[in-house]
C-alpha cells in the first residue's frame, strides 16, 4: 500500500480492517526497531503505531509484535520526553 503522504497513509490504513492493521504494525515496528526516522517524525509515527497496537491487540491478543511495539513506543516516548531521541546523520 502506497500513499502520497503520511497523513493519507494514517487515514487510509485506519479505515481498513484488523488484518491490514496487523501488516502495517509489522512495518511500523520494524522502522522503530531500526531507528531509521528523522527525529521530528517520531511523535506522529508513535501516535499511529500505538493506534495500530490497540487495534491488533483487541483483535488478535498479545502477539509478539504487540509486545515489541509497546516496548519500542515506550522507549521512544521516554527519549522524546528527555530529549535523547536519535538524529540521523543527515540531521546533524
Amino acid at each position: 500500500m502506497t500513499y502520497p503522504n503520511f497523513q493519507d497513509e494514517v487515514v487510509g490504513v485506519l479505515a481498513k480492517g484488523p488484518d491490514v492493521h496487523l501488516v502495517k504494525l509489522y512495518d511500523k515496528v520494524a522502522t522503530l526497531y531500526d531507528g531509521g526516522l528523522r527525529s521530528f517524525r517520531y511523535p506522529e509515527w508513535l501516535d499511529f503505531t500505538e493506534k495500530l497496537i490497540q487495534s491488533v491487540e483487541a483483535h488478535y491478543g498479545q502477539l509478539n509484535i504487540v509486545v515489541l511495539g509497546k516496548l519500542l513506543a515506550t522507549k521512544y516516548r521516554t527519549m522524546l520526553a528527555d530529549g535523547t531521541v536519535p538524529k540521523l546523520p543527515s540531521e546533524k
